[in-house]
């Protein structure tokens, strides 16, 4: 009856196999609580560590250390609002604040809280490289790159919706806009329309 049971079940381990009760008289009872019984472990989101691309630590680095150009970095993302919606943007901002002054980890961690301080020590302890221009406009064209990117899947979802014939027209025309504005980016040896 066992074997039988076991047969039964849609999901079964390899290694599965009936229990053997040693004792002939004894009554045994299973009782199966639940059929699709998993373990997982939720840890809490605060706790997990965030993914943060290598242009946000890159640019987070600049802000700290590139003095030469600081400032000017400083300008074009704040001029763009290129860190709105990043994981490190309150990093980023109190950057851009402070982009004139001297820079001080012990007072800029003290000013943010602590999920943040612990990513701005995270990147500032990392080994430092000297840093370009062209590296910094880099990390300022991927981030402009991601801010189309979430612009055209907006643009889908509205799309998908099936607006009324005007409205789709032009959410139409602004998403092949959009594309081809990308595909200028990513390909910069072609000339621009």
């Amino acid at each position: 009856q066992a074997r039988e049971f076991l047969r039964s079940l849609r999901r079964l381990a390899p290694d599965a196999h009936p229990i053997v009760v040693p004792y002939r008289n004894n009554c045994v009872e299973l009782f199966y609580h639940d059929a699709e019984r998993r373990s997982e472990v939720k840890p809490k989101v605060e706790l997990l560590a965030p993914v943060i691309k290598s242009a946000e630590r890159q640019l987070i680095q600049m802000l700290v250390e590139a003095g030469e150009f600081r400032e000017k970095l400083a300008r074009e993302i704040a001029s763009e609002g290129l860190h709105r919606g990043l994981e490190t943007e309150r990093i980023i901002e109190l950057l851009i604040s402070k982009a004139g002054e001297k820079t001080d980890p012990a007072a800029l961690g003290a000013a943010l809280e602590e999920r943040d301080r612990r990513m701005l020590f995270e990147f500032l302890f990392e080994p430092s490289v000297e840093r370009t221009w062209q590296e910094a406009e880099s990390c300022l064209e991927f981030l402009r790159n991601r801010r189309i990117g979430e612009e055209l899947a907006e643009l889908e979802k509205k799309i998908q919706a099936q607006p009324v014939r005007d409205e789709l027209i032009v959410l139409l025309s602004r998403q092949n806009e959009l594309r081809r504005l990308l595909s200028r980016r990513q390909s910069p040896g072609q000339p621009a329309e």
